[in-house]
C-alpha cells in the first residue's frame, strides 16, 4: 500500500502520540508547516525529510520510501517514544492496524 510523505509522517507521529505540535519541536518544524504537510498541501521538503531522519534515524526508510520499520530498531532505540511503538504494538494498543504491516 502506498502513503504520501504527509501520511506516513503521521502515522509515525500518532503512533508516538505526539500532538503536531510536540513532534514538530521534536524535529525543529513549524507546526504549522506540519500540519500542511500532514494535510497534502504542500510537499515535504529535502530538509524536513533531513529533520525527521535525524530526529527519528530508526523511522527513516518508513518516512523517506514507506520501507519496513525494524522492531528490534525500535526495542534498542535510546530514544523513549520510539520504543513506545513497539511496546504499544506488542500490547495490542495501536488502533491503526496498517502498522503491523510496516514494523516487522
Amino acid at each position: 500500500m502506498e502513503f504520501k510523505a504527509g501520511e506516513r509522517l503521521r502515522m509515525v507521529r500518532e503512533l508516538m502520540g505526539l500532538t503536531r505540535e510536540e513532534f514538530a519541536d521534536d524535529m525543529g518544524l513549524n507546526a504549522v508547516r506540519l500540519k500542511n504537510v500532514e494535510y497534502f498541501k504542500v510537499r515535504m521538503s529535502e530538509l524536513e525529510y533531513d529533520a525527521v531522519t535525524e530526529a527519528f534515524p530508526e523511522l527513516s526508510c518508513f518516512v523517506t520510501h514507506e520501507g519496513i520499520i525494524s522492531a528490534e530498531r525500535l526495542r534498542s532505540s535510546s530514544n523513549p517514544r520510539l520504543r513506545l511503538i513497539i511496546s504499544r504494538l506488542e500490547a495490542n494498543d495501536i488502533d491503526d492496524n496498517r502498522a503491523k504491516d510496516w514494523i516487522k
